[in-house]
């Protein structure tokens, strides 16, 4: 799954950096929530242009969704986007 940050492309790199349960990696497979942003990994070597024309925006981020508890995840990215740390 991907979703969009509605915030600018710093605000993105941000949230990657609030994640405490999902791991930030260059590939998506395995058994733990992984995040990857493509126009950074994937894609990096695309224009700008040529990202947008493929539908990957410098806001995207992907994830693959791992084993850990679904409620935990959700609360996980649910702090993430609202700006706040893990306690």
């Amino acid at each position: 799954m991907g979703f969009e940050v509605r915030a600018g492309e710093e605000e993105t790199g941000a949230v990657l950096e609030r994640l405490t349960i999902a791991f930030v990696a260059p590939t998506l497979g395995g058994v733990h929530t992984l995040v990857m942003r493509p126009a950074r990994v994937s894609h990096a070597g695309l224009t700008p242009e040529e990202r947008a024309r493929l539908g990957t925006s410098d806001r995207l981020i992907r994830v693959a969704v791992g084993i850990e508890s679904a409620d935990d995840i959700c609360a996980h990215f649910d702090q993430a986007l609202a700006g706040r740390h893990p306690r």
